[in-house]
């Protein structure tokens, strides 16, 4: 099974002076694949964009790179049945006319 959680919120992330005191929007854009096996036990996605939301927030990166790989090893860990999952940061208001993003891709 895949799910796929698309979110937007306002946070801390950056490393240049105004982006450690102003809040920016980012939009993050998770797809994981995962073992259902129709037994009940499901992926649930309101726990996913839970967990994405809360590390971002709390833990106010300076870099994208850390943000992702942090974010990845969270649901990677709190959620067993995941099998590979990729997740996309994107922050489209940094440079005027221009979308910033990174991407990870991580199989387990």
């Amino acid at each position: 099974m895949q799910i796929r959680v698309d979110q937007e919120f306002d946070t801390i992330i950056g490393i240049l002076d105004f982006e450690r005191v102003q809040k920016q929007k980012i939009t993050i854009n998770t797809v994981i694949n995962y073992h259902y096996k129709g037994d009940g036990i499901f992926l649930n996605y309101a726990d996913i964009a839970s967990d994405v939301k809360n590390n971002i927030e709390t833990n106010k990166f300076e870099l994208i790179e850390d943000a992702l790989i942090s974010t990845i090893e969270l649901l990677c860990n709190n959620h067993t049945k995941i099998k590979n999952i990729q997740m996309k940061i994107s922050k489209p208001n940094i440079i005027e006319d221009t979308v910033v993003s990174v991407s990870l891709f991580k199989e387990r």
